[in-house]
């Protein structure tokens, strides 16, 4: 079950920045599913999935949070809030790997979590990674801290677990005998990929601002 959440928060969004191969999006506003395409706003209850050759990058909060979704991943946004000073995402993965960087704004305090099938991860502002399959997940951190918990067959959360730099985590379903260990050979390559994704980012932005998009 997801809450509400703040009911006089302002609803944001997620725009497309970036995209290669098979990416496909399912809004909630409509019964079928449709291509996706750079500059296209996704809002809650909003779905984006890769196949085989796919990836796709994501910018959410005035661009503070940068999200790439994998090759064969699938992700539901399932709430933006935005205010004055706070801004508050949760995506849930159903399978896959998403790579997210969360920068820190002055004066703003930014949460974001994962959920997939296993585990929760939050940040106020780091570098991490997700991988979620259908009994276990794997949460590495390439900056910062993430807070990680398993959850329950209910999908309560079960003890939480702090996630330093380089360092990973395996969360089984239901399972309570998770602890870090160092980052593993797979999370090193998605370490690697987030220069292209800032860079990918920039170019956007720079597209934007000269009107070409």
């Amino acid at each position: 079950l997801f809450s509400i959440g703040n009911l006089h928060a302002d609803k944001g969004f997620a725009v497309i920045t970036d995209l290669e191969g098979d990416v496909y999006v399912k809004l909630a506003s409509d019964k079928e599913e449709s291509f996706a395409e750079i500059d296209m706003e996704l809002k809650e209850g909003d779905e984006i999935y890769t196949k085989e050759t796919g990836k796709v990058d994501l910018i959410f909060d005035d661009d503070n949070t940068i999200v790439r979704l994998c090759e064969n991943s699938r992700l539901v946004i399932r709430k933006i809030e935005k205010e004055k000073e706070t801004r508050s995402s949760l995506i849930e993965l159903l399978k896959g790997t998403v790579i997210n960087i969360i920068n820190k704004v002055k004066g703003v305090s930014n949460s974001f979590e994962v959920k997939t099938p296993s585990v929760v991860a939050a940040v106020k502002g780091t570098e991490f990674a997700v991988e979620a399959g259908d009994k276990e997940s794997f949460v590495g951190v390439f900056d910062g801290e993430v807070k990680v918990a398993g959850l329950d067959a209910s999908g309560n959360k079960l003890h939480e677990v702090p996630v330093q730099k380089d360092r990973e985590v395996k969360v089984m379903f239901n399972r309570r005998d998770y602890l870090p260990q160092i980052l593993s050979w797979r999370m090193k390559q998605k370490k690697e990929m987030r220069d292209t994704v800032m860079k990918n980012l920039h170019t956007y932005q720079r597209l934007k601002q000269t009107g070409m998009l």
